[in-house]
């Protein structure tokens, strides 16, 4: 017996998905999801996936057909029908309860934050305001006739959200102001709203046509309007965007203080290498995050690792190292680079060394290596793909990696002139400098903690 969930991904970041749904993403059968949910999220799951979202004029499958999949599918397996924001704030999810109920497909819903609030939250407007709005109404801009009947909403006090509403604001606005609002009524226009490219426009209903030539303005989006569109409560704290891996760009955010954004272009992809004698080895060399976990993908039984000396690049992955897998580094070079590594490896002439490392890493350890005659083993266990970059605007960016510097400029990756970039150590530092990024400033050990203090230098 199968079962259906009806799942919320939430407004689009997908650090505001919830664990439940990311949980179900992970063990379901079938996917099925929207458009307005990221893409990235497939990459957590081994299901079959389907697409079947809906944009203005384009619809991957009718919303009858959409009903009928989710009863063939729900009948033999576990399903996620991930929808944007919440499924039953504009998501159809109450069809298609009753489409599953009445085929007697069991299904539970699962709720999802909805972008009627997450969005005007996370770009500095309260819905509701003591003394300015005491409520708010929660209106679709769009409808299947394209017309959208907002006189009854125009005596209402309090704030008005509409979703779905971009291309139908000029309409909105104008009946508005016919039906009684005044022309002088705020309203914010908020782009993508959560995600790395927010965007928000301040006008008028008087004055959104002219707004509405923005270039930046683009789906999805929303309209507030009301006296508290005028509000702007974000912190006035410098915006951060920080680029590289899942793990990096997640580690930077959860230890810094400072508020930033996630750019996570890079993907990693672990190889199936050939059985590895361990036994033939004394040391086995970690050179990051990656390989330590792809070190433990290969080993059946911790055993036959037990007699290596335990070698990382720097005390973030040893940390890494003992918080994961309960095991102490034996070894740390004092400068936590490539270089500082090869000091420390060309002090043990008679080790036998197990190198393990990513397919595309530099080739500054080999060369020290071979140059002292180090008798070494070098496997590399993971490759890296990259995911679509976005043109950086903020205030300052960090970069983690030579390879992820390397990665977002070869995919057009572009960055602001006023933009601050800051750079984990001196590889990263030479690969920017490479691609003419001037004014760089390096972390004075490459860490996690020091990039951090570099940064908070820099304010």
């Amino acid at each position: 017996m199968g079962k259906v969930y009806l799942c919320g991904a939430g407004p689009g970041n997908l650090d505001l998905m919830s664990v439940q749904v990311r949980h179900l993403i992970q063990i379901c059968d079938v996917l099925i999801y929207d458009a307005l949910v990221d893409a990235t999220i497939l990459e957590q799951t081994k299901a079959e996936t389907m697409y079947v979202g809906k944009r203005a004029g384009q619809h991957a499958l009718s919303q009858e057909a959409i009903n009928q999949l989710l009863i063939e599918k729900g009948k033999t397996s576990i399903v996620v029908r991930l929808k944007g924001g919440d499924p039953f704030v504009f998501g159809r999810g109450g069809e298609e309860c009753m489409a599953l109920a009445q085929a007697k497909i069991p299904y539970e819903v699962i709720p999802g934050i909805s972008s009627a609030i997450a969005v005007p939250e996370t770009m500095g407007i309260p819905l509701t305001h003591r003394s300015i709005s005491r409520s708010f109404s929660v209106i679709t801009g769009h409808t299947r006739t394209g017309k959208v009947d907002v006189a009854p909403y125009a005596q209402l006090p309090g704030t008005l959200v509409f979703l779905m509403s971009v291309g139908n604001a000029a309409q909105i606005a104008d009946d508005l102001i016919q039906n009684g609002k005044p022309g002088s009524t705020p309203v914010a226009i908020l782009c993508r709203g959560t995600r790395h490219d927010a965007y928000r426009k301040n006008c008028t209903l008087e004055t959104i046509k002219a707004a509405l030539k923005d270039p930046q303005i683009g789906t999805p989006a929303i309209l507030v309007i009301g006296q508290v569109a005028a509000l702007d409560l974000r912190t006035k704290a410098p915006s951060v965007v920080v680029c590289g891996t899942d793990h990096f760009t997640r580690t930077f955010q959860d230890q810094c203080p400072i508020p930033c954004s996630r750019q996570a272009y890079v993907q990693i992809v672990y190889h199936s290498p050939k059985k590895i004698d361990f036994h033939a080895y004394s040391h086995v060399v970690l050179t990051g995050k990656a390989v330590i976990d792809g070190l433990f993908q290969m080993v059946d039984d911790v055993r036959e690792i037990s007699h290596l000396q335990f070698v990382t690049i720097g005390p973030s992955s040893a940390k890494y190292l003992y918080d994961t897998y309960r095991i102490h580094a034996d070894h740390i070079p004092s400068t936590y680079t490539s270089d500082g590594l090869a000091d420390l490896l060309c002090e043990w002439p008679d080790a036998n060394l197990l190198i393990l490392r990513a397919q595309k890493g530099n080739s500054v350890l080999s060369r020290r290596l071979d140059a002292a005659g180090i008798d070494y083993t070098q496997i590399p266990i993971y490759d890296t793909t990259i995911g679509p970059v976005q043109d950086i605007h903020e205030d300052f960016a960090i970069f983690g990696s030579a390879q992820g510097v390397h990665a977002f400029f070869q995919h057009d990756g572009q960055i602001d002139s006023h933009t601050q970039v800051l750079a984990i150590g001196p590889y990263t530092q030479a690969a920017l400098a490479a691609h003419h990024i001037q004014n760089i400033q390096v972390a004075q050990q490459a860490t996690i903690s020091s990039l951090i203090q570099k940064l908070e230098e820099c304010l």
